[in-house]
């Protein structure tokens, strides 16, 4: 959920939760006060009825005593002089906050709660005034209010008599207040509770990773790229969280490369220096050795300048290597992509590499088992290169038996990446489209350029395609090579859609390989 359908549930949240819950609240208050209601035998009358015409409903909740009293004196009179029934008939009108009053000839001989009843005592109006307040009540205001409902009989000597049901408004009150109070207290609590539930919710959702990316920020700042930012959520924010981890994830990688580079080149700096050195060193001492006149013989003056030019010739090799690295490196080689019938490629390097292997006297064995029409597109220059580079390091560290260098091509499968792809398999759930894993074949030529010479250990092998790589054994001289045209040949190669490596045996020989994708002329869709 985005931020905006956040904001959207927020206001969701603070108006329709809060009218929801009360409206649950008041429905269960509702039922409670009816409850009450029913107690106090006003099952009729409603709340809102109890709040808005107290006087009028509190005159209801003594309704049937009044009656039954009224009955009871027409039928036996005599009860309205008997203490017992009128102690049992004022314990049932107590708890509805009322009690019984009885008057003979102007003289209360019952009164019900002697502690009430003389704060109105004198407030109580001559049985003349009671004509048509019968049932109606009389109400008695002031600090303490009361309602009066009274009726007047005979008594059994004939004697005039009265009783009133007494009723103390105030002690209701506290119903009323508490009916009020509890809807107040509710709302409070409803309020209180959607406030805390939407604070957390945007804690959570909001704020939280607000707080995971200012801290990721400060560590950042003090060049720490050493943690994670992790996010559940979908929204923007999580998004930025996503965004902000790639970015640390490239940064950290970015400055990896950087100090890997400066560690490279400081290795660079360090081979070249070691590289050029000897050779200066050599031409240096074999100009000396001419003007001083050490050369005095014509045989002499040949041989130092025939090291002299192999020397400055190996120097230009070794600039040139270096300017094909970096250039390679930084990804600004010109390839010249063409398409070349293998047969009649390798036919034409077999015919360049021949003319130096026979000048170091070294056997040349050539097979190509290729078709005719067989065809690559390749840069012809950077792959001569490379079968340059590699037949060279052969001759280099060839050994001193009579040597052999083997260039083997032949066509090959080799297996791409696997991926998924879509076909209909009506074993699938319910018969539907399944998704399967398809290994695929690629056609491509493998070449081997294999020779008999000193071979490579095996602490060695896993490193001779690193750029200024040179073994232990390979160190003694100079002129073994400046370290580069493995590396070199592995760059053009994977540019060109291929693989390399190496097998070797020391005292046995070395074999390189390396493959070159075969071009073909309707190349057919690989996934659906």
């Amino acid at each position: 959920m985005g931020i905006k359908g956040k904001l959207f549930c927020a206001f969701l949240i603070i108006t329709i939760m809060p009218i929801s819950l009360l409206a649950g609240v008041f429905g269960i208050l509702y039922n409670m006060q009816t409850g009450v209601m029913e107690k106090y035998g006003v099952a009729e009358t409603t709340v809102e009825d109890f709040i808005s015409n107290p006087v009028q409903i509190i005159n209801q909740v003594t309704n049937k005593d009044y009656k039954e009293l009224q009955n009871k004196v027409k039928e036996q009179v005599l009860e309205m002089e008997n203490a017992d029934f009128l102690d049992a008939y004022n314990k049932q009108l107590l708890w509805k906050f009322s009690y019984l009053v009885v008057r003979k000839d102007g003289e209360y001989i019952y009164i019900g709660d002697e502690n009430n009843f003389h704060m109105l005592e004198e407030d109580i109006p001559s049985s003349a005034s009671y004509d048509n307040m019968e049932e109606v009540g009389v109400y008695m205001g002031g600090e303490n209010a009361h309602l009066l409902k009274p009726y007047s009989f005979t008594f059994a000597d004939g004697r005039e008599g009265t009783f009133f049901i007494v009723t103390y408004i105030n002690g209701f009150f506290p119903v009323i207040r508490s009916t009020v109070l509890q809807f107040v207290l509710s709302f409070m609590v409803i309020i209180c509770f959607t406030a805390i539930l939407l604070i957390l919710w945007v804690y959570g959702g909001i704020v939280r990773p607000i707080n995971v990316l200012k801290q990721a920020t400060h560590k950042m700042r003090d060049g720490d790229l050493n943690f994670s930012v992790y996010s559940n959520s979908s929204d923007e924010i999580g998004m930025l969280c996503k965004d902000f981890e790639e970015m640390r994830i490239r940064l950290k990688e970015s400055i990896d490369l950087r100090l890997r580079y400066e560690q490279e080149m400081r290795e660079m700096i360090s081979n070249i220096s070691h590289d050029l050195k000897t050779p200066l060193t050599a031409i240096e001492g074999y100009t000396e050795g001419i003007i001083d006149g050490v050369a005095n013989t014509p045989e002499k003056q040949k041989k130092y300048l025939d090291t002299i030019h192999r020397k400055a010739k190996a120097m230009s090799a070794l600039v040139d290597d270096l300017s094909m690295a970096s250039k390679i490196e930084n990804g600004i080689v010109p390839y010249v992509l063409r398409r070349v019938k293998v047969l009649d490629f390798f036919d034409d390097c077999i015919q360049e590499i021949g003319e130096d292997l026979r000048f170091y006297q070294i056997k040349l064995i050539y097979e190509n088992t290729v078709g005719k029409q067989l065809r690559v597109e390749v840069d012809p220059e950077q792959i001569k290169r490379v079968i340059n580079n590699l037949v060279g390091n052969a001759i280099k560290y060839m050994g001193e038996d009579p040597g052999c260098v083997c260039l083997y091509v032949k066509e090959i499968e080799e297996s791409m990446h696997t991926d998924y792809k879509i076909k209909e398999d009506g074993k699938g759930i319910f018969g539907k489209k399944m998704k399967y894993k398809e290994e695929k074949k690629m056609p491509k030529i493998q070449i081997e350029i294999k020779d008999n010479g000193r071979g490579i250990s095996k602490e060695d092998l896993p490193n001779i395609f690193n750029r200024f790589y040179r073994g232990d054994a390979s160190r003694h001289s100079w002129e073994d090579g400046s370290g580069l045209g493995l590396a070199i040949a592995k760059k053009i190669v994977e540019e060109h859609g291929g693989n390399i490596w190496a097998n070797s045996e020391v005292g046995v020989g070395t074999s390189v390989f390396f493959t070159i994708p075969v071009f073909e002329e309707k190349q057919e869709e690989v996934y659906e």
